[in-house]
């Protein structure tokens, strides 16, 4: 469990930048399977990452053990690997944040 996780904004920031940021490079990683309809979706939640694959394939084992292992061995291989693409991705999350106080708020119908 992660109770640290979500325990400030900024480490509630660097939590969505690092979802952001590897939920991005892994789709370069997971082009090819995705084109056969295999899927994974990744969140970072404040008791831990969850990751979810989905797909009828019989590849869906090895794809499920490539994530998650770019996940947990090759970390560099998942972040940004320069200054200007880790730009990108802050500008990215910061107009996310800024969009926050003019989105719909939730309802019950």
């Amino acid at each position: 469990m992660t109770g640290e996780l979500f325990s400030s904004p900024l480490k509630a920031s660097l939590a969505t930048l690092y979802q952001s940021c590897a939920a991005d490079k892994l789709n370069e990683y997971t082009y090819d399977a995705r084109l056969a309809d295999l899927s994974y979706d990744l969140q970072v939640l404040p008791r831990g990452v969850r990751l979810t694959f989905g797909g009828y394939n019989d590849k869906l084992k090895t794809f499920a053990s490539y994530v998650s292992s770019k996940l947990a061995r090759d970390l560099d291989d998942v972040l940004p690997s320069n200054e200007e693409e880790f730009e990108r991705y802050k500008d990215n999350l910061l107009r996310a944040f800024a969009a926050f106080k003019v989105k719909e708020p939730y309802g019950e119908s």
